[in-house]
């Protein structure tokens, strides 16, 4: 259930597609932006034109008193904007964009937060989604699977061409890796990759098979170019006979996924990225375990750096 919560605050760190989200999600929830910080100037200049209040520095920003830093930038922009923030708010609550880091950053992030006084969650959204949930439920403690096969396909050549920012580090993995790690990992209950037995990867596409620590295999697909429909653009098989299969967002627009499960078909609204946010508020506020810590994103920057090297 989303929880609204009291009155709040939030400066947003960038004005890109999840950004407008964001805003949009946590308006309803309670959270009113008070203005922006954006390096982009087309970005800026529209926000701007709509209105929005774009602040000069964080300096200026932190003037204002912000219950909440909502940092939407380029994943090689993290350090430095997370960096700023901490130097002039140490308390700060902070809400970050997947995934946390490059691989390569590792080590600064475990500087620049070991010691951290505030509170930073991950917006790993797949995280809080509820047909995850309903997986897990399903498979245990009965059910250990000897398989996981998992496909996330969108075209995002026009995003691109629009200005969608492209991983320098990941590759197209930059883009669903983390999400499809993160519902790989907790349908099999295990965070580390034993041995690649195959891949392959280009500018759009990525494909892998590989088996965890606890002996399951896995089969990892993604696309970026692939036009694919919407029934079959995000989907997770678990085992081989009777396999119980999810399609998150199998109605975009609505939030509806679908599990088939013992021949029977089940849909639900699931809007992982409403959930996970709600969940970071109560968070921030105290009422709530932190949904996705920096730590399990370190873990999962590691297994993308292993798949994508």
């Amino acid at each position: 259930m989303w929880k609204q919560v009291k009155s709040s605050t939030c400066i947003r760190i960038g004005y890109g597609k999840v950004a407008q989200m964001h805003d949009s999600i946590l308006r309803g929830l309670g959270i009113s932006t008070i203005g922006i910080i954006e390096a982009d100037e087309e970005k800026e200049k529209l926000a701007r034109n709509r209105g929005i209040r774009v602040f000069s520095c964080y300096e200026e920003a932190a003037e204002q008193n912000p219950q909440i830093w909502d940092v939407c930038v380029d994943t090689g922009a993290h350090i430095d904007v997370l960096r700023q923030i901490i130097t002039i708010v140490p308390h700060a609550n902070i809400l970050m964009e997947k995934p946390l880091c490059y691989a390569s950053e590792l080590g600064k992030v475990d500087r620049l937060l070991s010691n951290f006084t505030g509170k930073i969650t991950i917006g790993e959204n797949y995280a809080s989604s509820n047909l995850l949930s309903l997986i897990i439920q399903k498979l245990y403690p009965t059910h250990i699977p000897e398989s996981i096969s998992i496909e996330f396909v969108k075209d995002r050549r026009q995003d691109m061409s629009n200005g969608r920012f492209t991983d320098k580090e990941f590759g197209v993995l930059g883009y669903e890796g983390s999400h499809m790690l993160e519902v790989v990992c907790q349908v099999a209950r295990c965070w580390t990759i034993k041995e690649i037995h195959a891949k392959q990867q280009d500018t759009h596409t990525h494909a892998s098979e590989f088996s965890l620590e606890n002996g399951i295999r896995v089969q990892f697909a993604t696309s970026t170019c692939s036009a694919a429909s919407k029934e079959s653009a995000r989907k997770v098989t678990i085992g081989a006979k009777e396999p119980i299969i999810g399609t998150f967002d199998c109605q975009t627009h609505d939030y509806i996924s679908k599990l088939l499960y013992a021949g029977s078909e089940y849909y639900f609204t699931d809007n992982s990225m409403r959930n996970h946010l709600s969940r970071a508020l109560q968070y921030f506020e105290g009422k709530a375990e932190n949904p996705y810590t920096w730590k399990s994103a370190s873990n999962i920057v590691k297994l993308l750096q292993s798949l994508s090297q």
